[in-house]
Protein backbone atom coordinates (compact mmCIF):
# COMPACT_ATOMS: atom_id res chain seq x y z
CA UNK A 1 0.00 0.00 0.00
CA UNK A 2 2.73 2.83 0.53
CA UNK A 3 4.49 1.90 -2.85
CA UNK A 4 0.85 2.71 -4.19
CA UNK A 5 0.87 6.19 -2.67
CA UNK A 6 4.71 6.89 -2.93
CA UNK A 7 4.06 6.11 -7.39
CA UNK A 8 0.83 8.49 -6.83
CA UNK A 9 2.41 10.99 -5.00
CA UNK A 10 5.40 11.47 -7.93
CA UNK A 11 2.84 11.16 -10.79
CA UNK A 12 0.81 13.77 -8.72
CA UNK A 13 3.80 16.29 -8.56
CA UNK A 14 5.06 15.49 -12.67
CA UNK A 15 1.37 16.09 -13.97
CA UNK A 16 2.01 19.71 -11.62
CA UNK A 17 4.94 20.47 -12.88
CA UNK A 18 4.02 19.69 -16.39
CA UNK A 19 1.86 22.67 -17.54
CA UNK A 20 3.61 24.96 -16.05
CA UNK A 21 5.07 28.42 -16.99
CA UNK A 22 8.33 28.97 -17.00
CA UNK A 23 9.58 32.06 -14.56
CA UNK A 24 9.32 35.58 -15.96
CA UNK A 25 11.14 38.64 -15.84
CA UNK A 26 9.90 41.86 -14.52
CA UNK A 27 12.76 43.07 -16.76
CA UNK A 28 10.52 42.93 -19.60
CA UNK A 29 7.28 42.84 -20.71
CA UNK A 30 5.25 41.20 -23.50
CA UNK A 31 2.72 43.08 -25.07
CA UNK A 32 -0.04 43.11 -27.52
CA UNK A 33 -0.16 41.42 -31.05
CA UNK A 34 -1.90 43.40 -33.59
CA UNK A 35 -1.86 43.90 -37.31
CA UNK A 36 -2.92 40.28 -37.77
CA UNK A 37 -3.10 38.62 -41.46
CA UNK A 38 -2.84 35.12 -43.25
CA UNK A 39 0.75 35.32 -43.61
CA UNK A 40 2.41 38.35 -41.20
CA UNK A 41 1.54 39.67 -37.53
CA UNK A 42 2.96 42.77 -35.66
CA UNK A 43 4.12 41.81 -31.88
CA UNK A 44 4.77 44.32 -28.86
CA UNK A 45 6.80 44.46 -25.94
CA UNK A 46 8.90 46.57 -23.11
CA UNK A 47 12.42 46.54 -22.04
CA UNK A 48 12.22 48.04 -18.26
CA UNK A 49 15.98 48.49 -17.54
CA UNK A 50 18.33 51.25 -18.25
CA UNK A 51 20.19 50.24 -21.12
CA UNK A 52 23.11 52.72 -20.43
CA UNK A 53 24.28 50.48 -17.30
CA UNK A 54 25.09 47.54 -19.28
CA UNK A 55 27.52 47.07 -21.94
CA UNK A 56 25.27 45.01 -24.20
CA UNK A 57 21.22 44.75 -24.33
CA UNK A 58 19.68 42.67 -27.20
CA UNK A 59 15.77 42.61 -27.23
CA UNK A 60 13.58 40.92 -29.54
CA UNK A 61 10.64 38.26 -29.49
CA UNK A 62 10.45 34.66 -29.45
CA UNK A 63 7.33 32.73 -31.20
CA UNK A 64 6.44 29.18 -32.45
CA UNK A 65 3.41 27.00 -33.21
CA UNK A 66 4.24 24.81 -30.22
CA UNK A 67 3.87 26.56 -26.94
CA UNK A 68 6.65 23.93 -25.62
CA UNK A 69 9.32 25.51 -27.48
CA UNK A 70 8.44 29.11 -26.17
CA UNK A 71 8.27 27.64 -22.74
CA UNK A 72 11.69 25.82 -23.18
CA UNK A 73 13.34 28.31 -25.03
CA UNK A 74 13.77 27.12 -28.01
CA UNK A 75 11.62 28.97 -30.27
CA UNK A 76 12.52 31.51 -33.19
CA UNK A 77 13.85 34.17 -31.91
CA UNK A 78 13.55 37.96 -33.82
CA UNK A 79 15.66 40.85 -32.84
CA UNK A 80 13.85 44.18 -32.26
CA UNK A 81 15.93 46.89 -33.43
CA UNK A 82 14.50 50.09 -32.13
CA UNK A 83 13.41 51.61 -29.00
CA UNK A 84 10.36 54.51 -28.65
CA UNK A 85 10.79 55.29 -24.85
CA UNK A 86 10.88 51.55 -23.36
CA UNK A 87 8.37 50.26 -26.30
CA UNK A 88 9.44 48.42 -29.34
CA UNK A 89 7.32 46.24 -31.68
CA UNK A 90 8.61 43.40 -34.45
CA UNK A 91 7.06 42.47 -37.55
CA UNK A 92 7.06 38.27 -37.87
CA UNK A 93 6.08 37.22 -41.37
CA UNK A 94 5.69 33.83 -42.81
CA UNK A 95 3.29 32.88 -40.80
CA UNK A 96 1.03 29.93 -41.66
CA UNK A 97 -2.84 30.97 -42.12
CA UNK A 98 -5.16 29.85 -39.41
CA UNK A 99 -2.92 28.95 -37.11
CA UNK A 100 -1.87 29.65 -33.33
CA UNK A 101 1.21 31.14 -32.32
CA UNK A 102 2.65 31.30 -28.78
CA UNK A 103 4.81 33.99 -28.66
CA UNK A 104 7.11 36.37 -25.55
CA UNK A 105 9.69 38.70 -25.82
CA UNK A 106 13.07 38.43 -25.01
CA UNK A 107 15.71 40.65 -23.48
CA UNK A 108 19.32 39.25 -23.32
CA UNK A 109 21.91 41.48 -21.38
CA UNK A 110 25.90 41.66 -21.45
CA UNK A 111 25.73 38.55 -24.13
CA UNK A 112 24.94 36.09 -21.25
CA UNK A 113 21.78 36.66 -18.91
CA UNK A 114 18.58 36.16 -20.68
CA UNK A 115 15.11 37.30 -18.91
CA UNK A 116 11.69 36.63 -20.78
CA UNK A 117 8.06 38.05 -20.18
CA UNK A 118 5.08 36.06 -20.04
CA UNK A 119 3.84 34.48 -22.98
CA UNK A 120 0.73 35.32 -25.16
CA UNK A 121 -0.53 33.35 -27.99
CA UNK A 122 -2.72 35.00 -31.19
CA UNK A 123 -4.01 33.26 -34.48
CA UNK A 124 -2.92 34.24 -38.24
CA UNK A 125 -6.29 34.39 -40.14
CA UNK A 126 -7.47 32.23 -42.55
CA UNK A 127 -7.74 32.44 -45.80
CA UNK A 128 -11.22 34.20 -47.24
CA UNK A 129 -12.65 32.07 -49.72
CA UNK A 130 -15.02 33.56 -52.24
CA UNK A 131 -18.16 32.13 -52.64
CA UNK A 132 -19.32 32.50 -56.76
CA UNK A 133 -22.31 31.11 -56.18
CA UNK A 134 -21.94 28.24 -58.74
CA UNK A 135 -23.63 25.80 -56.98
Amino acid sequence: MKKYFYFLAIAVLFAACEGTEPPTSNKVVTGASENITKTSATLKGAVNVEIATYNSVEFGIMYDTLLAEVNNRSAQMVKGSVLQGKDFKVDVAGLTANTKYFYCVYLLLNGIQYEYGAVKEFTALAHAYVDLGLS
